[in-house]
């Protein structure tokens, strides 16, 4: 039974990766992209133990399949703000002077800038439909 209108995944994506330096050691987030919008995350610590690998390794493949099923980019980043954004485990840092409270904290921000990026895109493009329509009519 099929649940999700999953688009086959692109032999080749364009992406990011993003690292930072924490208590724990480095961290890593890696954001690509198809066709400019978000498709997948991929979130790694250097050097840590399995259990916290494999925890960011399901965490990022569970974001990864709400992106591809093209959930709502707003009720997504609800999502990410409640459930990741503030997520302390006592081993805070700065970058650029910003606070975060945990890797995931650190994360969850950058993939609400990206998010954030694609809702205005999307919002401008609706924008502009509208005012072709009208224009049409």
């Amino acid at each position: 039974m099929k649940i999700i209108n999953k688009k086959k995944r692109p032999d080749v994506l364009s992406g990011k990766t993003h690292k930072v330096k924490t208590q724990c050691g480095n961290f890593y987030l890696t954001q690509n992209f198809d066709d400019g919008e978000l498709y997948e995350i991929k979130m790694d610590m250097g050097k840590s133990g399995n259990c916290q690998k494999g925890m960011l390794s399901a965490m990022s493949i569970l974001y990864s399949i709400l992106l591809q099923a093209k959930v709502n980019k707003e009720i997504l980043t609800k999502t990410i703000k409640r459930h990741l954004l503030g997520v302390s485990c006592g081993q805070e840092f700065y970058t650029n002077g910003e606070k975060h409270t945990s890797c995931l904290d650190w994360a969850a921000k950058q993939i609400l800038k990206e998010l954030k990026k694609e809702i205005k895109i999307e919002k401008k493009e609706e924008k502009e439909a509208n005012l072709k329509e009208k224009e049409n009519e």
